[in-house]
């Protein structure tokens, strides 16, 4: 039991001293999400430290880290700017994926390395134990990221594994985007987008087909969208100027 709990204060104090540097490196770093809204004219300063004030980044550092702290025992780590969805729907959505790769991983890893002990120990001091050795003491001497960036490298030259994810496009694949309601900025690596010969097109709506083949697609799949703010017809102007201005989550539903 004293065993138990000394590992649970060690990674209490753990937990603690990384995120307190993470706040400290991200408050460091310059600039922060709104100040490309400054690039954009027809946004008033005003307008941007209101934004600032609503989502909290006005407060002094320890205040912001206190609140998140509060906020994390609780079991909510905050509201991504980004995908404008709180953070604990994105971390479970990629824990699977997380789960899934360093499972396969460490499987993977355990069957070479009794393999490759196996056959050392039946062949002690001779060529094959020597290589295997020299091989180790090789990887070993690599850094990591140099092993990172030759294999994605090669995953994504050969196609033989995704480079870019869990469902990356197959060898001369369309991706096809038709809308921005995430965001319009994202985070785009290149090189899967030329080494896999890859295109890349947008389209705002398609024919009456493609809207029936999409409700249909809604309905089956019980896709339910993020709503933001219903609002009646006569306030439209309102709820137009909020979308130009950043304000929004979600759709925004008119009624009658």
């Amino acid at each position: 039991m004293r065993v138990l709990l000394e590992r649970a204060i060690r990674a209490a104090v753990l937990l603690f001293g990384v995120s307190l540097l993470s706040f400290l490196l991200l408050e460091a770093a310059p600039g922060d999400f709104f100040d490309e809204l400054r690039l954009n004219r027809q946004i008033s300063p005003a307008t941007i430290a209101a934004l600032r004030a609503e989502y909290g980044l006005d407060a002094p550092l320890m205040t912001r880290y206190a609140r998140w702290v509060t906020a994390a025992l609780h079991g909510h780590f905050g509201y991504s700017l980004q995908y404008r969805v709180p953070v604990e729907r994105l971390l479970w959505h990629r824990a699977g994926n997380t789960l899934l790769l360093t499972g396969v991983a460490l499987a993977l890893a355990w069957l070479l390395a009794l393999g490759v002990g196996l056959a050392t120990a039946v062949t002690n001091r001779r060529w094959p134990d020597r290589l295997a050795g020299g091989f180790a003491a090789a990887l070993l001497a690599l850094p990591d990221v140099l092993i990172t960036l030759v294999l994605l490298s090669i995953a994504a030259h050969s196609g033989w594994l995704p480079a870019g994810g869990m469902s990356s496009l197959a060898r001369g694949g369309t991706l096809v985007t038709v809308g921005g309601t995430t965001g319009f900025e994202v985070a785009l690596s290149l090189l899967p987008v030329f080494a896999d010969q890859l295109t890349i097109t947008g389209s705002i709506m398609g024919t009456l087909k493609d809207m029936e083949d999409m409700v249909r697609l809604i309905a089956q799949a019980k896709i339910e969208p993020e709503i933001g703010v219903v609002l009646p017809m006569e306030r439209a102007q309102e709820a137009f100027r909020a979308m130009w201005e950043g304000k929004t989550h979600g759709k925004t539903v008119f009624t009658r």
